[in-house]
């Protein structure tokens, strides 16, 4: 895939760094038939920009998240509502134009995406081999790019080496798998792999939807049983039935032929029993009559004792309110009696009370005193502490000053000990000038000394005068001793002050009394007339209870007597059996009739449930015949299950795809190994493990490159390497995967690009690094790299240089 022109219009990256809404670069033109061209301008300028939009892709690696297009979104770029990418690019002798329009309004966002190919002197839509037409859409555009170019993920990961691209040692064992078959063109075994996957999930998924069928027909087959089981119990039972009903009406016929008989014999005495008949019925009379009048009876004694009750209730509460009223104003007779018995206390606690009040004023005054007393005291003692504070200075002051005068002195001493003392040297001397201005300072120095110690024995005697005076002072002993005594008087104060305060209730005791007991003569009066009244009403009722038990008593013995006399004539009748016969027939045949029918509709209904028994078990037979050919199923889904699994094991990553991986590992690392002898020097070596080694010592499918150090002797994996030499090793393996991809795949990608890779490189590693881009473009027949650089000693290494700031200056 080589760029041929390109025009971005509305990209954020081109207007803060250019200053410009839409850019023209003719890549054609500005590359010529050079190998390598730099990109070349200030930071923010939009070099990223151009180059991530150098493909077709619709992706710019640089910003996305991951090497696809759906983890990027083109709208977080654009400076405008309406942008446009186009690209004319070239790909195996053919020439095409990618067009990609952007659209947004405040509530819609909208992305077409066009592919061309130029037949002749026009465009026309590219037509994919399945007979896709690029019609605009998105996914139809990503699909037809990748029907050409590959995916983005091989695309990316080895001839566009973006930003922050990540590098292969961060590669999961997974996405190195994954990229390898792309690699290896080993995407259809993938594919297959997933097909045989996909089978066997839509085979287990099919499974798990006759499950039921396989649990529904263990049921039914239970069910079966069941009902057979019962059908035969019930059909044993229908047949009891029917031979024991067929007794039941033979039964009934004899009982209906004994009614006959014994009806005839009964009309024969019929006026006997008409006249018994009557006589019955006079005593029903006689008794429905007597039982009315006892319930009158209960009803109107129940009434009477009702209201007794009630008045017995009233007598007790007037009882009881009586004598909780005289208890209530007997309490109050006792308190206002109890108050009068103190008046004696309240006369003598009042005249203690206004001694105590004037001990309280004389103890206060006293306190007073001895509060000066200690404050004065307080006042000393601060005295004396800020004294011995100033004395203490005092003594500080003095060392220093009988140090500075001892310094004079050994100074002074020192004139007659110069040599120069006496010649024409003295003036320029300087330790004789010293000397002689120390002799000029003892004076002052020793005044300074006898002040100091005059001041110290001032302030000395004043603290002694002062902690004389301020020595064994009993004024806190003092204070303490009124306090206790103080304390005692107001407690004693309180006590009395509660005593005379019920002097004011005097008066209001002696009213109380004369009150009360006006009041509890009168609620004795009212008590005594209300219970009078009550108990007059209740013997009224009590009499009232007597007349209704007499009257009772009387009716009750004439109804007895009434009845007694029919009975007697009811016995001079002779009794005919006759009657109880017809009767005991009757209801004979009636029971038996009533069992025959409840036999029959036994019977009916025992045929009912066997006839739904019946229907049961052929629908369940039937069902059963039904489920046979999804039990078939399952079997057969069970056989080939595993098949499946097989062949989606055999083509996925740990099969195929891993065996091809093992097998391109050694060449992969021989590329690699051969950049690095020829632009880095014979140091590093690596290689690639496809096997690793799990704490067991067991061998697992694994990813990991090894680099071989011979100055250090050592071999350590690249994700612990430096982050130079790590950038340097990652960026050989990715030109080395270009170059398998140019030896091994029919899909040549006929340019490189990458951004600002050499970045964490010394600048020796720098033009090695170069050196190792000018030899992979030899060995792997590419046409040319575009790439980005900060290092200007690298620009006049490329072959043509593109200046943004020229570019854009000229334009």
């Amino acid at each position: 895939m080589t760029p041929r022109h390109l025009i971005l219009s509305g990209f954020s990256g081109i207007a803060s760094g250019m200053g410009r809404d839409e850019l023209i670069l003719d890549l054609e033109k500005l590359s010529g038939n050079a190998k390598t061209i730099t990109i070349v301008a200030p930071n923010g300028t939009g070099k990223t920009t151009i180059l991530d939009n150098m493909h077709p892709y619709r992706i710019m690696p640089s910003r996305a998240t991951a090497n696809s297009p759906g983890s990027f979104s083109f709208y977080d770029h654009l400076s405008r509502s309406e942008a446009r990418k186009e690209l004319h690019w070239e790909h195996k002798g053919h020439q095409y134009q990618s067009i990609l329009l952007f659209k947004v309004t405040d509530k819609t966002k909208k992305q077409d995406a066009f592919l061309h190919i130029k037949k002749g002197e026009s465009w026309e839509p590219y037509v994919m081999p399945d007979g896709t037409v690029s019609d605009g859409k998105t996914d139809t555009y990503d699909r037809c790019i990748e029907s050409i170019l590959g995916s983005p993920e091989t695309f990316f990961t080895s001839v566009f080496s973006a930003q922050t691209k990540r590098p292969l040692s961060s590669y999961s064992n997974g996405e190195i798998k994954s990229l390898m078959a792309d690699l290896l063109g080993l995407e259809k075994i993938r594919e297959l792999g997933a097909k045989a996957a996909d089978v066997c999930k839509k085979l287990k998924s099919r499974l798990e939807e006759l499950r039921p069928d396989n649990a529904k027909a263990e049921s039914l087959k239970l069910q079966l049983d069941a009902v057979t089981q019962t059908l035969n119990a019930h059909r044993a039972s229908h047949v009891q039935l029917v031979e024991s009903g067929a007794q039941l009406v033979s039964q009934v016929e004899k009982m209906q032929i004994e009614l006959a008989t014994a009806r005839a014999r009964q009309d024969s005495e019929q006026e006997k029993v008409q006249r018994r008949a009557m006589i019955l019925e006079r005593i029903d009379v006689e008794k429905n009559r007597f039982a009315k009048e006892l319930a009158i009876f209960h009803e109107d004694m129940n009434s009477v004792r009702q209201k007794i009750r009630n008045l017995n209730e009233s007598l007790v509460k007037v009882t009881a309110d009586t004598e909780k009223s005289l208890a209530a104003f007997n309490s109050s007779l006792v308190a206002a009696e109890k108050i009068i018995s103190r008046k004696e206390e309240m006369m003598t606690a009042k005249v203690t009370l206004a001694e105590l009040d004037t001990l309280d004023a004389v103890l206060m005054q006293n306190l007073n005193s001895v509060q000066l007393e200690i404050e004065s005291y307080h006042k000393d003692m601060v005295q004396i502490e800020t004294l011995i504070s100033q004395k203490i200075g005092i003594e500080r002051e003095g060392k220093v000053l009988v140090e500075q005068r001892e310094s004079y002195r050994k100074r002074a001493s020192l004139i007659s000990e110069v040599p120069c003392n006496g010649t024409s040297f003295p003036a320029t001397c300087p330790l004789l000038k010293d000397a002689m201005l120390a002799k000029e300072s003892m004076p002052l120095a020793e005044k300074a000394v006898v002040d100091h110690r005059i001041e110290w024995e001032k302030v000395n005697k004043q603290i002694i005068v002062l902690k004389a005076q301020t020595a064994d002072n009993p004024c806190e002993a003092k204070k303490k001793e009124i306090e206790t005594q103080l304390e005692s008087t107001r407690r004693r104060i309180r006590e009395l002050q509660s005593v005379t305060a019920l002097e004011a209730s005097l008066h209001a005791a002696e009213k109380t009394i004369s009150s009360v007991k006006e009041q509890i003569t009168h609620q004795k009066m009212m008590g005594d007339s209300q219970t009078a009244m009550l108990k007059e009403s209740i013997e009224k009722e009590v009499a009232e209870e007597q007349k209704l038990l007499s009257r009772q008593d009387s009716g009750t013995h004439a109804s007895q007597q009434a009845i007694a006399s029919l009975e007697q004539e009811l016995a001079t009748i002779p009794f005919y059996a006759g009657i109880d016969e017809v009767k005991k027939a009757e209801n004979e045949l009636e029971q038996a009739a009533k069992v025959s029918r409840e036999h029959s509709v036994k019977i009916s209904e025992l045929e009912a449930v066997i006839a739904e028994l019946e229907t049961s078990s052929v629908r369940i037979a039937t069902e059963s015949q039904i489920l046979e050919s999804s039990l078939n199923k399952i079997h057969r889904i069970e056989e080939e299950i595993p098949y499946w699994i097989l062949l989606s094991k055999a083509f996925g990553n740990d099969g195929i795809v891993a065996l091809s991986i093992d097998d391109a590992g050694p060449t992969l690392a021989c590329i690699v190994n051969d950049l690095l002898l020829k632009c880095y020097g014979p140091r590093f070596t690596v290689s690639i493990q496809t096997q690793m080694q799990t704490a067991k010592g067991e061998m697992k499918e694994g990813f990991d490159i090894l680099v071989h150090d011979a100055d250090r002797n050592e071999a350590k994996s690249i994700t612990v390497m430096s982050g130079g030499q790590k950038v340097w090793i990652n960026e050989t393996l990715t030109r080395a995967i270009a170059l398998y991809i140019a030896y091994n795949s029919g899909n040549e990608y006929k340019t490189l690009f990458s951004d600002e890779a050499d970045g964490p490189l010394d600048p020796e590693r720098k033009k090695q690094f170069m050196s190792m881009k000018k030899r992979v473009l030899e060995i792997g027949n590419y046409d040319r790299e575009y790439f980005v650089t900060q290092t200007p000693d690298l620009w006049n290494e490329a072959d043509v240089i593109i200046n943004l700031d020229e570019l854009n200056h000229v334009e």
